[in-house]
């Protein structure tokens, strides 16, 4: 089975189209999706926004997951992740979403679920993860690209790791990617490609929606620090 990733950059107007596309991904009618969130007082009030837009397309199980504040997490939660259809990992604080799902007891089951083809989908911090749980192997990802003027960043950012490669993800695009190898570009907005070249030079394209994305990266090439 295919390995798929979702990695949208912000919640943007066309979200219910990432999302009614990611619940067909996850089984349509009978998708299982968790909600991994970084929890705090006001979770309720995301996990219900969420729940009503992935709920549109199909009136699916959508359950959420959130760590306490030892990073622990309840036995019901640990059962839900192993028994998904499909894993959507939300935005926030990126640190806390490194240590509630990259450095937890969760980290090995998502890692098994995704290589099993079980679909990810990762909204900001949850793009940016895909680096640290290995799904997207010495890749940088940077989302909110062009709304926060992120090109210096990434390129500095490139320059002092061993990554070769950095996304950029516009507010309003989404990127599908297949088996770590091909992404397609949905949405409105760009994706900026920065790879890095053996020289310490930089190759720079912008693909937009409808465009398709062949990575370089190569196993061993280095990762995000």
């Amino acid at each position: 089975m295919n390995r798929r990733l979702f990695l949208i950059s912000d919640f943007s107007n066309n979200f219910k189209d990432y999302a009614a596309r990611f619940v067909e991904a996850a089984g349509g009618k009978k998708a299982e999706i968790v909600y991994l969130m970084q929890g705090g007082k006001d979770w309720e009030k995301y996990y219900l926004q969420y729940r009503d837009i992935f709920q549109k397309s199909e009136p699916i199980d959508f359950f959420p997951i959130y760590p306490d504040e030892e990073y622990e997490f309840e036995p019901e939660m640990i059962k839900k992740l192993k028994s998904a259809t499909g894993i959507f990992v939300g935005g926030g604080h990126t640190f806390r979403y490194i240590q509630a799902y990259a450095e937890s007891e969760l980290t090995p089951i998502i890692q098994k679920k995704y290589q099993a083809g079980i679909p990810y989908g990762g909204l900001s911090a949850g793009a940016i993860i895909t680096a640290r749980m290995g799904m997207l192997k010495k890749i940088i990802i940077k989302p909110h690209f062009s709304q926060q003027n992120r090109f210096f960043e990434l390129q500095k950012k490139l320059k002092n790791s061993k990554a070769k490669l950095g996304l950029g993800l516009d507010d309003g695009i989404w990127l599908e990617i297949e088996d770590e190898a091909e992404g397609t570009i949905f949405g409105k907005g760009g994706c900026h490609y920065c790879y890095k070249t053996e020289a310490g030079k930089f190759e720079y394209k912008i693909y937009r929606p409808g465009d398709k994305i062949e990575f370089k990266t190569k196993e061993g090439e280095g990762e995000e620090k």
